[in-house]
């Protein structure tokens, strides 16, 4: 059996949409579920405030490194304070 162009398309897009469909609210849910969360205000404070207190956290490095990553992921270009995150970043990179 043959399948043409626009019969692929369709079966593309409606796999794409069941997956995506799918994924909502997964970030909700992550921060939710979570069994640390950050100090209020952690993430407006200095690049070595927020090293500090995330390597201070359960899980170590790696996990760090992740939460850093998840909060700028989430924030977006509406981020204030881009600079002093990813300052934090290479903080985060140097201590590894």
């Amino acid at each position: 059996m043959r399948i043409t162009k626009r019969q692929l398309k369709r079966i593309i897009n409606e796999e794409l949409q069941r997956v995506l469909s799918e994924d909502k609210g997964w970030s909700e849910k992550v921060t939710k579920d979570a069994k640390w969360h950050p100090p209020k205000g952690l993430f407006t404070k200095s690049a070595s405030s927020i090293v500090r207190a995330l390597l201070d956290a359960p899980g170590g490095r790696k996990k760090a490194m992740d939460r850093l990553n998840f909060y700028i992921n989430r924030g977006g270009d509406d981020l204030k304070n881009r600079d002093q995150l990813e300052k934090a970043k290479r903080k985060l990179r140097e201590k590894e």
